[in-house]
């Protein structure tokens, strides 16, 4: 039967976690000095539903990846 001492001396010799994964890069949207293309928020205004729907699906559903949807619903 192992011990968490002993699990803590397997452990020892690993990086920790914050080094294990080089860091995300930081997403710019492509209209940062101005507003989003028309047809992006035409994309999504048609893909808009008047019932809750996720926005991985409203994303689909216009073409965009979600970071985009969510910056034109900001935008919106």
């Amino acid at each position: 039967m192992r011990h968490a001492a002993d699990e803590l001396d397997a452990m020892a010799g690993l990086p920790p976690l914050h080094e294990a994964a080089p860091p995300a890069p930081a997403f710019t949207p492509e209209f940062l000095d101005g507003p989003p293309p028309q047809d992006q928020l035409a994309r999504v205004r048609q893909a808009l539903s008047p019932h809750p729907m996720p926005i991985d699906e409203i994303a689909r559903a216009a073409g965009l990846n979600s970071v985009q949807c969510q910056a034109v619903q900001m935008e919106l």
